[in-house]
């Protein structure tokens, strides 16, 4: 049986591989553990507040999403296909 969350994490997980987005399955685990994170945590969320709440301490989150990290991934690419999953390929937005 799925859990609301397990469909969650399922819906990011096509989402990723439809954007074509080169992630290590690494980095693809704390993606999806920070996107939870963002549901999760009350108020401020920073990385020391993803080090309490995560799994992972504090720096592995600011390694992970370090400058060159960011710059390597196509976030439009993973948003719009997080959309299209959302959405459909319609799109109820146009």
């Amino acid at each position: 049986m799925n859990t609301g969350l397990d469909q969650y994490m399922d819906i990011f997980k096509d989402a990723v591989e439809d954007s074509a987005a080169k992630l290590t399955k690494s980095f693809e685990k704390i993606l999806i553990e920070v996107i939870i994170l963002f549901m999760v945590i009350p108020r401020k969320i920073n990385f020391t507040q993803m080090g309490r709440y995560g799994s992972h301490v504090e720096q592995t989150y600011r390694n992970a999403f370090g400058l060159k990290k960011s710059k390597s991934i196509d976030w439009l690419k993973l948003n719009v296909s997080l959309a299209k999953r959302f959405f459909g390929k319609q799109g109820r937005w146009r």
